[in-house]
């Protein structure tokens, strides 16, 4: 019995001794205090060699049911240093340990990400919220991941920190938060896209293929609809639709155009004016990627709120953001050519007024600047992009994309509209369809076009035949003694070899005969170069500074300094 509890005793020291140096490493996370910046990044570096040559043993180690050095990372997640190390073990990590081990990691990387969504609120500090932003999204890269992050509990938590109000919360927490948001509903709109790809690319009658592969990739489809599997697209697509319709009323009072806050003053105009803003810049994003994902419910639900009015008013309020006016133009692309909705385009374009506005906005095109110079005003690119859009599916073309909402709509507008597009529309387009630099268009260009090309052999026999003519007349030079008739036969040889015969020969005497004064410039004319007068010896450097029919121990020099000084 003795002897069986001292062996026992003597494995437990063996394996504390084991991680002896491990655990003075990772004592450096215990502290509560703010880590040292400088030697976190000695840390972050000694920790990721041992991550990438001895994960065998370091995995086990931080992954023990005992270990606090997950929870301690995530604390410190302010250090950028800190975060690396925190990403590199959730996502670099082997697959192939003991199952024991693998369900510990596995434990411990969903309280990861719960842990990293939380540091995305406001009351952690600005670099907790980027560092925790950045993991999160490198986490969608790994199927597992992305499932946890988009439950719907999850989900909740970043839309109400990426949805609170201008005047609550922080600038970071909201921007972090919205930037997280937007990725995930990015990521899901490609996937959607990729699973519609796959059910357009199946051929049913394709027996000759794989069976295996068709089995599984019809397998996958099967999970991909299924509500009742919550890592399925169908589930999670109901989980954001359910939590994002919630947060309707807040997207609009976030893009309402009033909005006290600091004012600055523009590089255009001396008007003060309260910035954008990141939240509200990434809340109109957010708005774009939510008609992205092409649920009925969610689309009608925004046509019938103020987003669509609010959006507008923005552009109008701020005319010179082109970050802001690049996202409008998206929204209106895929609300007039990618939805299938019908009644999600008549009550968009409805409540938008979008009509109206281009022809109020048009009504300013040009902007005066104190200094009395006109130039265009910012919003006009909006202006021509959108209408020209709408004008599309309201005069279609051979393609007959007529749409019967655009047309009905842009009828309510009114003689407005009509006189918008034969003035101000027509001249924008014909001013953008001119080419810089006074050239005309590709299109005017068809008989100049025909001239270059019936030209352009010319031209080459031209190139050709100088080039011909300067090769003859260095080899008449070259030499004029009687190896002229051998040099005449190797270079009649060359030409057979080359592929020339007599024909081209007087083809190319021709040509010369007929352009005299090409070759003009290219005849090699004699130079007589001076003769070199002789040097003379006691004029030269080296001999001018010698003390003549004198040897170097005979020279007084105190005397010739003396002389100097004198």
């Amino acid at each position: 019995m003795a002897t069986t509890q001292a062996t026992l005793t003597t494995e437990v020291a063996e394996e504390e001794s084991k991680y002896v140096l491990l655990d003075r490493l990772f004592l450096f996370l215990e502290q509560n205090a703010e880590l040292n910046p400088v030697l976190s990044g000695y840390f972050c570096k000694l920790v990721s060699l041992l991550i990438s040559r001895k994960q065998k043993q370091l995995v086990p180690y931080i992954f023990s049911a005992e270990s606090k050095i997950m929870e301690n990372l995530v604390k410190h997640v302010q250090q950028k240093s800190i975060s690396e190390i925190l990403n590199k073990l959730v996502t670099q990590i082997d697959s192939d340990f003991e199952p024991e081990i693998m369900e510990r990691i596995r434990m411990k990387q969903q309280m990861v990400v719960t842990a990293l969504i939380a540091t995305l609120g406001p009351n952690e500090t600005e670099e907790s919220n980027l560092n925790g932003s950045s993991i999160i999204q490198d986490m969608f890269e790994v199927k597992d991941f992305y499932n946890i992050i988009c439950k719907k509990q999850n989900i909740q938590v970043i839309a109400d920190f990426a949805t609170a109000s201008m005047t609550e919360s922080t600038k970071a927490s909201k921007t972090c938060s919205l930037t997280v948001l937007n990725q995930i509903l990015m990521n899901h709109v490609e996937k959607q896209k990729k699973s519609e790809a796959g059910k357009t690319e199946k051929e049913p009658n394709n027996e000759d293929e794989d069976d295996m592969i068709v089995q599984q990739n019809s397998e996958d489809e099967k999970e991909d609809v299924d509500p009742a599997d919550p890592s399925s697209i169908a589930a999670q697509t109901n989980s954001m639709v359910e939590v994002l319709m919630g947060k309707i009323g807040k997207i609009e009072s976030i893009l309402g155009s009033e909005y006290a806050g600091a004012r600055i003053q523009g590089s255009v105009s001396n008007d003060a004016f309260v910035p954008l803003g990141q939240q509200r810049l990434r809340t109109v994003e957010l708005v774009l990627k939510m008609i992205q994902l092409k649920n009925e419910k969610l689309c009608i639900a925004i046509a019938q709120s103020k987003i669509p009015i609010e959006v507008v008013n923005l552009v109008k309020q701020y005319p010179w953001n082109n970050f802001l006016q690049l996202k409008v133009i998206n929204i209106f692309n895929e609300v007039i050519d990618c939805s299938e909705s019908a009644s999600f385009r008549q009550a968009f374009l409805r409540n938008s007024g979008i009509g109206k506005a281009l022809v109020e906005m048009s009504e300013t095109a040009d902007y005066t600047m104190p200094s009395e110079r006109k130039i265009r005003n910012g919003y006009m690119g909006v202006v021509i992009s959108v209408s020209n859009k709408l004008q599309k599916k309201y005069e279609p073309s051979s393609d007959k994309s007529e749409d019967n909402v655009v047309v009905e709509y842009l009828d309510q507008v009114g003689e407005e509209w009509r006189a918008f597009v034969d003035d101000e529309l027509k001249k924008s387009n014909e001013n953008n369809a001119k080419t810089l630099g006074g050239c005309t268009s590709r299109n005017n260009m068809s008989e100049e076009d025909e001239k270059e090309d019936s030209n352009y052999d010319v031209q080459m026999e031209k190139i050709m035949a100088r080039f011909t003519n300067f090769n003859q007349i260095l080899s008449q030079t070259s030499g004029t003694d009687d190896d002229d008739e051998d040099d005449d036969d190797d270079t009649h040889e060359d030409k057979e070899d080359a592929g020339f015969d007599e024909d081209d020969d007087e083809d190319k005497k021709k040509t010369e005969a007929s352009e005299p004064k090409d070759d003009d410039f290219m005849k090699i004319k004699p130079v007589s170069l001076p003769v070199q007068e002789e040097l003379k010896s006691e004029y030269s450097d080296q001999e001018f500074w010698r003390v003549p029919s004198a040897k170097a121990e005979d020279i007084d020099y105190d005397s010739l300094l003396a002389e100097l000084e004198a």
